[in-house]
């Protein structure tokens, strides 16, 4: 248990789900797609499945499931071998840093051309200031047809997220939805803590 709920927390870590509420505010605008998501981090490479929908997010890796949905200010994290998930309220800059034009931002640098999954893409350097109001900065490859940037990552490299084989159009709604029978749990310790003790307190 351990190890598969500390897994999806470094998963989360790794994909962005920690900046600002900015996103939440634009949710609305986010395009309708699925594609593939490779995300490194700490020189750590992670592949899963990305689904999004107006405000709504999902993700797949290994056994595990992530769904933002911006539209109710949560985040939950399925388990499905065990029917059960945890549910949290979203601080996100995931949507954030989806979008092409980032709100907040201040400058845009061109940085040249170059090859993203087989495709030319524009690298831009972007600056923008989220409601916290330190500004930040990232890499952003733009590629002509998609609704999203192909690839961000961060100025040191420390981690990136790329999107491959990018399908637009509406998605299935229950992908976006807690599965019948599943039970909620609560953390009642920070994963990657002692093993003692119970890790996880169910809601009946």
């Amino acid at each position: 248990m351990m190890k598969t709920i500390t897994k999806v927390f470094l998963l989360a870590a790794a994909i962005g789900f920690s900046a600002g509420n900015t996103a939440m505010a634009q949710a609305d605008a986010q395009p309708e797609f699925s594609a593939q998501m490779v995300s490194t981090i700490g020189g750590q490479k992670m592949a899963g499945k990305f689904f999004s929908s107006n405000g709504k997010i999902r993700l797949e890796m290994g056994e595990n499931i992530i769904i933002n949905r911006f539209d109710q200010n949560l985040s939950w994290v399925l388990i499905p071998s065990q029917h059960r998930y945890m549910e949290n309220a979203i601080d996100s800059g995931m949507a954030l840093r989806m979008m092409q034009e980032i709100p907040g931002e201040t400058e845009r640098v061109t940085m040249g051309s170059e090859s993203v999954d087989g495709k030319r893409a524009e690298k831009f350097k972007v600056t923008y200031t989220p409601p916290d109001g330190k500004p930040e900065s990232l890499y952003q490859w733009i590629a002509p047809d998609n609704p999203v940037p192909v690839k961000v990552a961060a100025l040191d490299d420390s981690w990136s997220v790329e999107y491959q084989n990018i399908q637009s159009g509406p998605q299935p709604p229950d992908l976006f939805e807690i599965p019948a029978g599943y039970q909620k749990f609560q953390v009642s310790a920070i994963p990657g803590a002692s093993n003692s003790g119970s890790l996880f307190d169910s809601e009946q």
